[in-house]
């Protein structure tokens, strides 16, 4: 094997062990219950625009945000759970990590 493609080869495999070894870092909390309280708010202007708070969350006053990064779509659909559920009077899941002193939303679901 040539120097050129043992040293890509390393490469590759460090910079997959550095990602791994961070997502097994960020440890995902769930927290599962009615959001009748929960305040939603949209930034406009801002990416990521919407921001949930009083949920329960370690952050302060509850707060959970989307990554940077995080569409429209998505933004839209967790907006649209939460009315559904508040609505509706029904329970919603999500999963969120700390960064920082940041609630990072991950996902987000009805429970069964």
């Amino acid at each position: 094997m040539s120097f050129s493609k043992t040293r890509l080869i390393v490469t590759i495999l460090t910079v997959f062990v550095g990602v791994a070894a961070h997502a097994q870092t960020q440890t995902l909390i769930n927290i599962e219950g009615a959001p009748a309280a929960w305040r939603l708010q949209d930034y406009v202007g801002l990416s990521p625009g919407v921001t949930v708070w009083f949920t329960g969350s370690s952050c302060t006053n509850g707060q959970l945000s989307f990554p940077s990064g995080t569409s429209s779509d998505d933004q839209n659909r967790f907006w649209s759970l939460i009315m559904a559920a508040k609505i509706a009077g029904q329970t919603v899941g999500v999963y969120y990590y700390i960064s920082g002193s940041s609630c990072v939303l991950n996902s987000y679901y009805f429970p069964p």
